[in-house]
């Protein structure tokens, strides 16, 4: 049925192209007029129709590394910009005792370049653990030490682990059948296998209290093999070879058990993802964002309403960073003021529903595949999805805009990807019945830039604008290479796509 819904969708797509410009969902109206050469020679963003907000998108490709070389400033647009301030309340309910930990963080300090590869990937020797069998795993997100855990039940896919009796028999028993007849074939199909749970293995799940309210973690370390590793490196970073493991905050089992089924899914994912690393030509992971938009994607599917548990709808729509041009691909979650904002979170994951959507429930197995089995030695995001999208979705998304060699990308991919993500920010803005799921949690009020003063935006972010009489003049100390988007009262697009 969903790939039914796909295809329809893509249909509908096709039908309602209007000169030049895609739109994605079927009640999404574009009344642009075709002002391109007019436009080449006015320094006003024109319209036949009254401009009530400004878009304004920086389609560089972020990059961790080399952030502050993808900072693109607005200059200054007071004269033509009134601050609005009109957003969600913030996390509220069971969301403010839960907190998120991003693959990044969890694995910030674990330098992979000095473990061994060259050898036999990891042939892993598969112990057969039993109800009532012990045994010491390296556990905690910090200064991990070694803790003796039990075996409480054997699944089928999985062993439940306890520390401390901190998991009953009939709390594992109920964790193993839902990760054994709903998470491992389902998330399996999604995805792909995982490192060390195939051919007879199980994933090992460790179930203990976790500081910070976290409601469970990864370690990419945990997934290397005794011949990958040195003893020292097993001490330094506290690591379980031979072993797929995820640990869960054993309190979320009285605090909110659809969480903890929740994040258990979510926290595979990461697993299975990062079992494609060892499959790559040069060992390359895949981004936090996209790993992430794929573990939020799963929760939602598995546990409908698990993204209302964790807040991130809230916290997207209440962001300050997403708001202030916040880039989709960078997943720091704390300001300068070391306050806690996850938004990304939310836009990620409202990212994630729109690409399956846009190409099919298939296209997240197509990407992990992609990464596994390209053989590809300029592998990146951007890449992996253009590979795992149709034809004439990559057609209608590269149509979107012309550059006009304004614009210099690392190679074409990116320039594709930069077109996607605008699309996506497009998206948000008008929501219906056709729209992907959740869609209906965001109002685009609330994404509103609540400033007059100039905004710096990070490559992949935007800001939108309300103006104050309904023109807009490209200030003249902007920053090149920005993208600037017309938009009428009801969030409409009604200018052409402005690139200076």
């Amino acid at each position: 049925m969903k790939k039914l819904f796909a295809t329809l969708l893509t249909l509908v797509m096709l039908l309602s192209l209007c000169t030049g410009c895609m739109v994605m969902m079927p009640e999404r109206k574009v009344v642009k007029p075709d002002l391109k050469e007019e436009q080449k020679n006015s320094d006003t963003l024109l319209s036949e129709e009254e401009i009530a907000y400004v878009m304004i998108y920086n389609p560089e490709i972020y990059d961790e590394e080399d952030s502050y070389n993808e900072l693109l400033t607005t200059g200054d647009f007071s004269d033509y910009v009134e601050a609005v301030i009109s957003r969600a309340d913030g996390l509220g309910g069971p969301a403010s005792e839960l907190r998120t930990l991003s693959v990044d963080e969890i694995n910030e300090g674990v330098d992979l370049s000095g473990f061994d590869l060259s050898g036999g990937r990891g042939g892993a020797f598969i112990v057969p653990y039993q109800t009532g069998d012990t045994h010491e795993f390296y556990c905690g997100t910090t200064n991990r030490e070694k803790q003796l855990f039990e075996c409480k039940y054997a699944g089928e896919y999985c062993n439940i682990w306890s520390y401390d009796n901190q998991i009953s028999e009939s709390d594992a028993m109920q964790m193993a059948n839902e990760f054994d007849s709903n998470i491992y074939n389902q998330m399996v199909s999604m995805f792909g296998e995982p490192r060390f749970a195939d051919n007879g293995g199980k994933v090992n799940i460790l179930f203990y209290p976790m500081e910070h309210g976290y409601g469970g973690f990864f370690i990419n370390a945990d997934l290397f093999a005794s011949d990958e590793v040195t003893p020292s490196q097993i001490t330094q970073y506290g690591i379980n070879t031979d072993h797929a493991i995820i640990n869960i905050n054993s309190d979320m089992l009285e605090l909110n058990l659809d969480y903890a089924k929740s994040t258990l899914a979510h926290e595979f994912q990461h697993l299975i993802c990062f079992t494609n690393y060892f499959e790559t030509i040069q060992y390359t992971m895949m981004k936090t964002w996209l790993n992430e938009a794929m573990s939020g994607y799963v929760e939602e599917q598995l546990y409908p309403g698990a993204k209302d548990i964790s807040g991130h709808f809230e916290s997207f729509v209440s962001s300050n960073r997403i708001r202030h041009g916040q880039s989709m691909y960078n997943f720091e979650t704390t300001t300068t003021n070391s306050e806690w904002d996850i938004g990304v979170y939310g836009s990620v994951y409202l990212f994630s529903e729109y690409l399956a959507a846009l190409a099919g429930d298939d296209v997240f197995l197509e990407i992990h595949s992609y990464w596994r089995n390209s053989g590809s030695d300029t592998l990146s995001e951007a890449e992996a999805i253009k590979n795992s999208v149709a034809a004439s979705v990559y057609d209608d998304i590269d149509g979107l805009l012309d550059y006009e060699n304004a614009i210099t990308f690392g190679s074409a991919e990116e320039e594709w990807m930069s077109k996607l993500v605008l699309d996506f920010y497009l998206s948000l803005l008008q929501p219906n019945s056709s729209a992907p799921k959740n869609y209906d949690k965001i109002e685009a009020q609330t994404l509103l830039y609540d400033e007059i003063n100039a905004a710096d935006i990070e490559g992949g972010g935007r800001v939108i604008v309300a103006l104050k009489n309904g023109e807009f003049q490209f200030p003249t100390d902007a920053d090149n290479g920005l993208v600037y988007i017309g938009l009428d009262k009801d969030f409409n697009i009604v200018t052409d796509f402005v690139v200076r």
